[in-house]
């Protein structure tokens, strides 16, 4: 079983909204830097509307006071809403133990896109695992929260690097805690 941390950005919070990128990357509790298993896909806004998924004007304008930087990030070479997704479930196996945080935002808008434009989603509800909860845990038995030293290395709010920084933090965490993420699949 793998596990896999999940991020989005999205053009609203509720189901139904635009997503204009999914990152995600494989990982484990020995992990020190990503390997070859990421996944990264800017989805093109137009064809999500078309689609049928909704654009908020209060993320549009919150998205309008991001860095430069994320947003150049996630306008660069989008691809179709359907494209995006069948890449996506193409990455994942039937086993994989899915990370976000939470799981009630990211996959639960992912899930929306994916009966929106019906396509079964790849995962199973039982294998969703929430970041939040674990750092809680960590920063409880350590009075510290769990923050890898790496944060100039990431862009904020660009999907891959949340999920790549959510990942490290989740490592951190469960060597505070003394678990193997392994067992916890």
């Amino acid at each position: 079983m793998r596990n896999i941390m999940v991020d989005l950005e999205t053009i609203g919070t509720a189901p139904g909204s635009a997503i204009l990128s999914i990152g995600a990357c494989v990982f484990n509790q020995s992990d020190k830097d990503n390997g070859p298993f990421v996944f990264s896909k800017n989805i093109d806004l137009l064809d999500s509307i078309f689609e049928g998924l909704t654009v908020d004007p209060k993320t549009t304008k919150w998205w309008s006071e991001q860095s430069v930087d994320a947003v150049r990030l996630l306008t660069k070479n989008p691809v179709s809403l359907k494209g995006a997704l069948n890449t996506f479930a193409s990455f994942l196996r039937k086993e994989d133990c899915l990370w976000a945080k939470g799981p009630d935002f990211d996959m639960v808008l992912l899930k929306a896109a994916y009966d929106i434009v019906n396509i079964k989603v790849p995962w199973s509800f039982r294998l969703m695992r929430d970041v939040r909860t674990i750092l809680a845990l960590a920063e409880e038995v350590s009075g510290e929260k769990p923050s890898p030293n790496t944060f100039d290395r990431f862009v904020k709010h660009f999907a891959l690097h949340d999920a790549q920084l959510q990942r490290l933090q989740v490592i951190t965490a469960g060597h505070i805690l003394g678990i193997d993420l392994e067992e916890m699949s």
